[in-house]
């Protein structure tokens, strides 16, 4: 009778420990998660990307379903799950920027802990209508460079992959990645900047500075 329950019921029914709920929500809901995250990101994230969103929402889903309290009817439900799945959406665009500001200069971002950030006033001196066309100029720049480094990325090991994602998404310190992997705070420095130092020449970043 499980399949025949509404989202609502099926989120109620996991938050009280029913084993089949999950895997009726998912066969539900994976693919409708899909296809709205796709089409809302479709120009900033790759499929790869959006495969992860999904797998951490139901994760999340799983996670928070005892303290879900939305209203009896599945608009509510989809809502909840698609605020949990733009929620991560974000932090896969915000390890996104954070990693490939730090591969543009790597003097910047988190490599300089104490450097004041540039207002963003002070960054252009053209006036308003060439900063817009130069901000979409870069924007695609951007959005094609960020699923280039997205590939690259993926070819490191999933070791190497988690602690880039603790670095950048989790914003854990050198000292507190060193702890977890049980190396010294400039070991961990050290790997970090080793990994980095590998996308940008699997980019092909570091043969243009020459």
């Amino acid at each position: 009778m499980t399949e025949n329950q509404s989202l609502h019921n099926l989120i109620r029914m996991m938050g009280n420990g029913d084993p089949t709920a999950f895997n009726v929500l998912y066969m539900k809901m994976r693919q409708p998660l899909y296809d709205k995250m796709w089409w809302k990101y479709r120009h900033t994230l790759t499929k790869e990307d959006v495969e992860d969103i999904v797998h951490n929402t139901f994760l999340k889903v799983q996670l928070y379903a005892a303290r879900y309290n939305g209203l009896h009817n599945d608009a509510s439900a989809k809502n909840w799950m698609y605020k949990i799945a733009n929620s991560e959406a974000l932090k896969i665009i915000q390890m996104n920027n954070r990693l490939s500001n730090t591969l543009d200069d790597p003097g910047d971002g988190y490599f300089a802990e104490h450097r004041p950030a540039v207002p963003e006033r002070n960054r252009h001196s053209s006036g308003s209508k060439q900063e817009g066309r130069h901000s979409v100029e870069e924007q695609v720049e951007r959005t094609l460079s960020l699923r280039e480094m997205n590939d690259h990325v993926r070819n490191l090991r999933p070791d190497e992959q988690r602690m880039l994602a603790r670095r950048f998404e989790e914003q854990r310190t050198f000292e507190q990645i060193g702890d977890e992997i049980g190396r010294t705070k400039p070991r961990a420095k050290q790997i970090i900047d080793g990994l980095l130092g590998k996308i940008r020449t699997s980019m092909g970043l570091d043969s243009e500075d020459q």
